[in-house]
């Protein structure tokens, strides 16, 4: 997934990759539910492409609207940042069970449930506001740090976005 850089938006980029990692997850739940070994791949390429996502997030976009809006510390930002810490925690649980050969469908459904809503806000609330408090030029150097291999502290990329 490649931004256009000149008419893509934060909002309708990330909704775009939430809706990418939705379709993986989905993918994960139908395989696994067959067998939970055969699940194991599906699940980590959602769970690398998690990761990747909140790693964009919290590396690139979070502190770039941080220093736009001087909203750091107890606003929407740390509110996500919180969230994230729990869905990997989630993730973390999925990945324990699967390589136990247990069953994780209540655990996955926990993490869909908290995604849905974590979604909801980033793309109604925060994408937007990180929309119209950056110009057109810092969007297209958030998506040329993306598309270009942004390298994470955190490990790097791991889930094909134009690599």
């Amino acid at each position: 997934m490649k931004a256009k850089m000149q008419e893509d938006t934060i909002k309708s980029y990330f909704q775009e990759d939430h809706e990418r990692l939705g379709n993986l997850l989905k993918k994960f739940r139908i395989v696994s539910a067959r067998d939970i070994e055969s699940g194991r791949k599906p699940f980590e390429k959602f769970k690398r492409g998690l990761e990747q996502h909140i790693t964009w997030e919290e590396e690139i976009l979070f502190p770039l609207f941080e220093s736009k809006t001087g909203m750091s510390g107890g606003g929407p930002t740390h509110a996500m940042r919180f969230e994230h810490k729990e869905l990997k925690t989630l993730l973390k649980s999925i990945e324990k069970r699967i390589n136990e050969g247990q069953a994780s469908e209540d655990q996955v459904d926990k993490l869909i449930k908290y995604l849905t809503h974590h979604n909801y806000k980033e793309e109604n609330m925060l994408y937007a506001m990180i929309d119209e408090s950056v110009s057109r030029e810092e969007r297209q150097e958030v998506f040329k740090k993306i598309n270009g291999g942004f390298e994470a502290s955190s490990g790097g990329c791991c889930c094909g976005h134009g690599h």
